[in-house]
């Protein structure tokens, strides 16, 4: 059944009861605020009602408007063609989604080659306004780092650190810009390096998107223990820990004792979570895998600082 939006006119609101804010739209689908808006006003992809003082008020046909428009973006439809298919699924784009984005990649690529730092800035900062940040990284920021990456040769390894520069400052741009201190969902988001910070704000920006206050701490790979101390009192239930290589033997300790404590919900992110699936037995019930815990812990050096520290939560 296709999703269509009803609304001719943007309305004056007269029941705000079952509608929702553009806040709760957001959350409810990982579309910022930002590009919500972009949709509405350049492609007419949405008609949200209005409160008599003017804030936007989203009926559950429109959350199912825009869960479609995902969907046809997601495939790589251009956002400028997809108002058309959102009515009818048999019409067909004027060029093939993967034209679209190739020729959106080549513009970028292009620009990067040239080392013009303007026209990348530009081209990011457009492309970020009207697509969610999940798209782009599949379709566009992904290939094309891959691309840069798998060449062999002085010139491509500048293009290379030219381009992740570029897209770590658009993403923390757009992070910082997102950034809500009225959010009652509080997390804190570790790094536990300086490398691939492109997909650290990456995450960053989806846990923003789902309706968190995020805290952001790059290139921790020690002390975790020290951190969750430090946060436990400031309303923050939730960890989550990115890296894409394997943790420390200290990282992973302090994960057992922190997990085992119940001091906050802890969830791995990147490839780590796949090379430390063992880690635990279910990250979402926190049961720790005892043979890790036996690993980690096994000196008895290491098993008398865990107890002490254990005994800090008490």
């Amino acid at each position: 059944m296709i999703a269509k939006n009803d609304h001719s006119t943007e309305n004056t609101l007269s029941d705000e009861k079952a509608l929702l804010s553009i806040g709760e739209v957001s959350e409810l689908t990982g579309v910022n605020t930002v590009t919500l808006r972009a949709w509405q006003r350049r492609y007419g992809l949405l008609k949200p009602q209005r409160t008599p003082k003017g804030h936007r008020m989203y009926t559950r046909q429109d959350v199912a408007v825009i869960e479609n428009i995902l969907k046809w973006l997601d495939r790589g439809v251009p956002v400028g063609q997809v108002k058309a298919l959102l009515n009818d699924e048999t019409f067909t784009p004027k060029t093939s989604p993967n034209a679209e984005i190739a020729r959106e990649a080549d513009k970028l690529k292009k620009a990067v080659m040239d080392f013009d730092v303007l026209s990348v800035n530009r081209q990011l900062s457009e492309l970020t306004r009207h697509y969610p940040i999940s798209v782009l990284e599949k379709n566009l920021f992904g290939p094309l780092t891959d691309f840069f990456s798998e060449q062999k040769s002085d010139v491509i390894g500048l293009c290379l650190s030219t381009w992740l520069t570029m897209l770590r400052h658009e993403l923390l741009r757009c992070f910082q810009l997102g950034q809500k201190s009225s959010s009652k969902r509080r997390c804190v988001l570790v790094s536990t390096s300086l490398n691939d910070l492109h997909l650290f704000y990456g995450q960053a920006l989806n846990y923003q998107a789902k309706g968190y206050a995020v805290t952001i701490i790059e290139g921790l790979d020690s002390n975790l223990f020290s951190l969750v101390k430090t946060i436990k009192s400031s309303n923050v239930t939730e960890l989550f820990i990115f890296s894409e290589v394997a943790l420390s033997a200290s990282m992973k300790r302090d994960i057992v004792i922190i997990v085992d404590t119940g001091a906050v919900s802890v969830s791995l992110l990147g490839k780590c979570r796949v090379i430390h699936s063992d880690l635990f037995t279910n990250l979402n019930t926190q049961h720790v895998d005892k043979a890790v815990r036996k690993d980690v812990t096994s000196d008895s050096s290491a098993s008398t600082k865990e107890k002490s520290e254990r005994e800090q939560f008490q």
